[in-house]
């Protein structure tokens, strides 16, 4: 800085005075803390020139630090706000997973619960259950399962269902893997129930020999199919229950059957040989009619009994099913003039011939061509007909009948069954014809199956293999 000359004026003084004194309020101010005041500009050089240059620098520089400082203090207040709410953002997670980890062991805790729950419950049934995953391999076995197969948990869990049991049909012929019940039913995804009492399963492990069951093999869905639940019930002291009662009923038949002949017999030449009173004459042919009542009752239940114990030979020769038809038909032509029914036999155009057991097949046309006369009232109209239907040899009977109950139609082949509208028109039926007839229509290897309508009549039909092989057997039916 240039120093003021030693000889000064009073014009001078007075000049460096007013210049010091625009400079107060620029230290006034700065002594605020305010740098925003700049030096007032000077036309002419003079002593305080270079001070007044550095003030204003000086200004510049503060202000300039001013500026970044402040600008530091807004992004560091940006941060702490930042950091602020960082913060916070991690104490609201933190507590979201503590109530998450809160809530995931509250669920597994009641998945353990219904677990035990479960657990308890498939132990506590009384039937056999094995799961399997969809690789067959089984997974979960209760106690019930373990006592039927006679096995341990070692000889079962972790091991193919095929390794553990064969399954075997209701003739005892082993079934292959891919015809398992869980097997079908995962394919088919549906519930699957194999074997009754008249027709069981049969299972044998590598400890036993084969056991008559009952299977239900439910599949598991679940994103696709997880497996299959089995569910096996033993029916050992069913079957032989039912083989003592078909025991039992076949020797009272046979026990029956000669006492009702001899009073036959003997009504019937009492009837011929002896004069008798009209009340005699009615006693003779009210015994007459219940000995072949009973005798006809006696020989359904024999022939029911040998086809449930499999004793029936099956004798294949060649069958000219539409002669067959016909020849029936023109056996009960009187019966139904008797009613008031008209009977009809549509021929076949060709002779429709198969290979089966003639005298198998009489006792199907039987049934239900006296079914539909019996449950048809006066004035109606049976019909039966065989025909080829490309591979098929098909008997069909329809009539104008009373018809079956919709309700009802899913009992109608069960033994012993009648349908409550059937009754009044028949009290003496015993529900055993359509079993009769169902039962021998399976051992022919064939189908029966029916259409009903309550009120307009009914129409069964009979599907026949061209060919069967004969079949070994001790008893032939009773005719």
């Amino acid at each position: 800085m240039r120093m003021p000359q030693a000889n000064h004026t009073p014009k001078d003084v007075e000049r460096i005075v007013k210049r010091l004194e625009s400079l107060r309020p620029i230290f006034a101010r700065a002594a605020i803390g305010d740098y925003s005041a700049d030096v007032p500009p000077y036309e002419t050089e003079d002593e305080l020139t270079e001070f007044a240059v550095g003030l204003q620098i000086m200004l510049e520089v503060i202000r300039e630090k001013i500026a970044k400082h402040e600008e530091l203090q807004k992004t560091l207040e940006e941060k702490i706000v930042e950091y602020a709410d960082t913060q916070r953002a991690l104490l609201n997670v933190m507590e979201d997973e503590k109530q998450t980890r809160a809530q995931l062991e509250l669920v597994r805790q009641r998945e353990a619960e219904e677990k035990k729950k479960l657990e308890i419950l498939v132990e506590s049934v009384g039937e056999g259950i094995i799961a399997v995953d969809e690789k067959l391999q089984v997974v979960m076995v209760n106690s019930a399962a373990y006592a039927i197969l006679k096995a341990t948990e070692k000889d079962i869990i972790g091991k193919q269902i095929c390794e553990v049991m064969q399954v075997m049909d209701s003739d005892k012929k082993v079934i292959p893997e891919n015809e398992y019940p869980c097997t079908l039913s995962i394919q088919l995804k549906k519930r699957l129930v194999l074997g009754n009492l008249e027709s069981p399963y049969y299972l044998k492990s590598l400890y036993h020999d084969p056991v008559p069951v009952s299977l239900t093999s439910t599949p598991l869905l679940s994103n696709g199919t997880r497996g299959a639940v089995i569910v096996i019930r033993d029916i050992s002291e069913e079957v032989a229950h039912s083989r003592t009662r078909s025991e039992f009923i076949t020797v009272a038949s046979h026990q029956l059957k000669s006492p009702m002949t001899i009073i036959r017999w003997i009504s019937e030449w009492l009837t011929e040989n002896e004069t008798l009173s009209e009340e005699g004459k009615k006693l003779l042919n009210d015994l007459h009619s219940a000995s072949l009542r009973l005798t006809s009752l006696t020989d359904t239940l024999l022939n029911v009994s040998r086809l449930e114990e499999g004793m029936v030979r099956v004798d294949v020769t060649s069958v000219d099913v539409g002669k067959l038809v016909s020849e029936y038909c023109n056996l009960l032509s009187s019966y139904a003039k008797e009613k008031e029914v008209t009977l009809q036999c549509v021929s076949p155009s060709t002779p429709v011939k198969i290979k089966s057991d003639a005298a198998l097949i009489t006792v199907i046309v039987q049934v239900l061509l006296t079914n539909a006369l019996d449950y048809t009232l006066a004035g109606g109209t049976v019909s039966i007909a065989a025909a080829r239907d490309e591979s098929r040899t098909v008997i069909k009977v329809w009539d104008s009948g009373i018809g079956i109950p919709q309700q009802e139609q899913h009992h109608i082949f069960t033994k012993f069954y009648r349908a409550p509208n059937a009754v009044p028109y028949k009290v003496e039926g015993t529900g055993l014809g359509l079993y009769t007839a169902k039962k021998i229509t399976d051992l022919l290897g064939g189908k029966l199956w029916f259409e009903s309508q309550e009120g307009k009549g009914s129409m069964f039909f009979v599907e026949l293999p061209e060919k069967i092989k004969a079949r070994e057997g001790t008893k032939q039916l009773v005719f």
